[in-house]
């Protein structure tokens, strides 16, 4: 699957994660349906897609053990959603963060001042 795609974190990836969690569910798909879907992630190039398709058709699962599968749908499904909010984050994180930053400082500059007038 690395090689189907150029970044993990994509929507593109998260979106077909989502539909087929597991390799056997996404060979399952028909051409047309996976077609359509790369379509509508904006995947133009014919040569590309009918690339992933025979590489999808090839593929091989890694295991077949239930445990380690249902497992790992939980995970890609949390991952996935986790990725897909993280660009939401990120603004109010860097402004949270600068504030934090501003009110170190001004405890810090306080501190300074209060030591100051100490002596």
């Amino acid at each position: 699957m690395l090689e189907w795609f150029d970044g993990m974190s994509t929507p593109l990836v998260g979106d077909l994660l989502k539909r087929w969690p597991q390799l056997p569910a996404l060979q399952k798909a028909s051409q047309k349906t996976l077609r359509k879907f790369f379509a509508q992630h904006n995947c133009r190039s014919e040569e590309r897609i009918q690339q992933r398709l025979d590489q999808i058709g090839q593929a091989v699962p890694a295991t077949t053990d239930a445990a380690l599968l249902n497992t790992g749908d939980l995970c890609i499904h949390i991952a996935v959603h986790l990725l897909a909010a993280l660009p939401l984050a990120l603004p109010s994180l860097t402004v949270r963060s600068r504030l934090s930053i501003r009110r170190i400082r001004t405890v810090l500059w306080w501190r300074r001042c209060q030591e100051l007038d100490r002596r």
